[in-house]
């Protein structure tokens, strides 16, 4: 339960990062939007040993938006 939390965790914090770093060393492209995922409503399940969550992401070959339910033990 502690690791999948902490693994969800340094997943946004990296997402973060990320934009952080390519705001000081250049400007943002629209490519840059479709290499970004996110993680949303995370669900612990009854018993604490898995973690359900929503992973957001983008393909640049369709130009669309797309949402997996990922789970993690």
């Amino acid at each position: 339960m502690i690791r999948s939390t902490a693994w969800l965790v340094m997943l946004l914090v990296g997402a973060a990062s990320g934009l952080a770093e390519a705001a000081t060393h250049g400007v943002l492209t629209l490519r840059d939007g479709f290499e970004l995922e996110s993680v949303s409503d995370p669900q612990i399940s009854p018993d604490g040993t898995q973690v359900v969550y929503v992973r957001g992401f983008a393909d640049i070959m369709t130009d669309r938006f797309y949402s997996n339910l990922w789970i993690d033990n």
